[in-house]
């Protein structure tokens, strides 16, 4: 917005008032259904619609408001031009969101097949990462020869290093260490894990999930949607390594796509966010605003059949390896954004 322009963007009192007393009933929530229905936050299950259910998903709307009005204060950006490359992918994204939506309608059954270990979308998401590193190992010597991307008196060569290697460790969690590819025995360090794998995140399965996807919707749209135009100066550097607006609306069905979680107050949370998130930016950026409307619409729609379809696949979990995948699509595009960035070629295009 204009008068962001020639003020630094802090947080008030009041909005982190705001954030606080809008998360208090899901917190409510969430610590009844432990203490008095021995609830875990991290059950999953069929989606509850009994009125505990119902209040769960009240709570969450309320803290996804709060979240997303203090969000919508500090928002910077405005579109100012859309490549026609920006347009084919929110055009894939919708066009993804449709076709898993249809695949719960007409194949539910057929999904189970096609999402597990090293079947097509398994190999796909290994294949994606593989991409996503080579763009950011790219990006390392880009970021060396140009200067670009310094953070804080850190060359930006050693941030871009850093991403390599975060995006190094998902990819070989993916594949537990090439276990899926190679073959080999899995240690007995590790045979205690879910799977029986050579991972650590099996130890820890719906907690490394809750920290996974959660980071997915903060990195890829909340923080693109509501980066502020300016912030102190310890700060501004950062909004170097935040992608451009429009990346928000291409990474919002990973705030959908769930069957079995739907019970998790975070995700119920995440989802609602990700509606109202699509609403603020086709409200504010009208180079954007068909695309908001319509990827707003098709994330309510497809959640609308997951939920009252879902049951009709073979195990449920297939949601969550889908999601998965398009988080390894994010990781992708946020990686080609950098590397293009790197080389002084992205960097005109960094704020819409």
């Amino acid at each position: 917005m204009s008068e962001l322009a020639g003020r630094e963007v802090r947080f008030r009192n009041t909005d982190i008032a705001l954030m606080l007393v809008a998360v208090l009933p899901a917190l409510g929530v969430g610590g009844y259904g432990h203490l008095m229905l021995g609830i875990e936050i991290l059950d999953k299950g069929e989606p509850d619609f009994s009125l505990f259910g119902v209040a769960k998903t009240l709570s969450a709307i309320v803290a996804a408001l709060g979240i997303v009005l203090v969000g919508a204060q500090l928002r910077g950006r405005n579109a100012t031009s859309i490549p026609p490359l920006v347009l084919r992918s929110l055009s894939g994204s919708m066009l993804f969101l449709l076709a898993t939506a249809l695949a719960v309608i007409l194949v539910p059954r057929s999904l189970n097949h096609f999402v597990r270990e090293l079947q097509p979308l398994s190999v796909l998401t290994e294949v994606v990462l593989v991409g996503a590193l080579v763009f950011l190992v790219l990006s390392v010597s880009s970021a060396w020869r140009t200067g670009l991307g310094t953070l804080m008196g850190i060359n930006g060569s050693v941030i871009h290093a850093l991403l390599s290697g975060a995006v190094f460790l998902i990819l070989m969690e993916e594949t537990s260490w090439g276990q899926h590819w190679i073959g080999f025995g899995t240690p007995e360090a590790f045979k205690g894990n879910l799977q029986n794998e050579t991972n650590l995140h099996n130890f820890y399965t719906y907690r490394f999930e809750l920290v996974y996807y959660s980071t997915a919707v903060l990195a890829f749209v909340l923080l693109p949607a509501f980066w502020p135009k300016r912030l102190p100066q310890m700060l501004s550097q950062l909004g170097y390594y935040v992608p451009p607006t429009w990346f928000a609306l291409f990474a919002l069905p990973v705030c959908g796509l769930m069957y079995e979680s739907w019970n998790i107050i975070p995700y119920q949370i995440w989802f609602f966010c990700g509606l109202l998130t699509a609403v603020v930016i086709g409200r504010n950026d009208t180079k954007l605003r068909m695309a908001a409307l319509i990827q707003a619409a098709l994330l309510m729609l497809s959640q609308l059949v997951f939920l009252t379809l879902g049951h009709n696949m073979e195990d449920g979990y297939e949601l969550s390896e889908v999601r998965e995948f398009f988080i390894s699509v994010l990781i992708a595009g946020y990686a080609l954004i950098t590397w293009r960035r790197a080389t002084g070629e992205g960097a005109s295009a960094s704020s819409t």
